[in-house]
């Protein structure tokens, strides 16, 4: 065997570090190269298939690049080998959401808060669902409270002031659009 396919066959064999290669996955999707991520969590995920946070990165690459029906899948896999983290519940939540299960939607944002009741990520998202199923009071309840637990949470007065819109209420609206 030649010095060069003895050191390709070397590098594909090498152990990789879990913690260090879901690093640089985050930080190749941070900087929009959703590619080079979703290869490494693939990497990491023939290593670890339970390994729930690659599934969530997955997921979330995913869900950006349209493909709803596989970040639903993705996000499913990392509750389903984490159900613990929040995080990992309101991604399931928003992408459920934003494919219009609504109500499928709203349980796991609300899982997501019972396991990290400051997500504010999550009480948005919330409030998101309750406003497309039409529970504008509901709605306006989860972006106060998204807007309390982070004041600077910008996308929470956005849909403050669109579910106060809906409800005709045009003065309260301005001031938070």
């Amino acid at each position: 065997m030649s010095r060069k396919k003895k050191k390709k066959a070397t590098k594909s064999h090498a152990p990789i570090t879990v913690g260090a290669e879901i690093g640089k996955a985050m930080h190749h999707h941070r900087c929009g190269q959703l590619q080079q991520a979703a290869g490494i969590c693939r990497k990491i995920l023939k290593v670890d298939p339970c390994h729930s946070m690659s599934w969530n990165l997955l997921g979330a690459i995913a869900h950006q690049s349209g493909d709803m029906a596989e970040a639903k899948r993705c996000f499913g896999k990392a509750v389903e080998y984490n159900p613990a983290m929040a995080l990992h519940h309101n991604n399931l939540g928003y992408a459920l959401i934003s494919d219009g299960d609504f109500e499928k939607g709203i349980v796991h944002c609300r899982q997501a808060l019972l396991l990290d009741s400051s997500l504010v990520q999550a009480q948005n998202n919330m409030g998101l669902g309750m406003l497309a199923m039409g529970g504008l009071n509901e709605a306006i309840a989860c972006f106060e409270k998204a807007i309390k637990l982070n004041p600077s949470y910008t996308k929470a007065y956005g849909n403050m002031g669109l579910a106060l819109l809906r409800m005709g209420r045009f003065n309260d609206a301005t001031s938070f659009c």
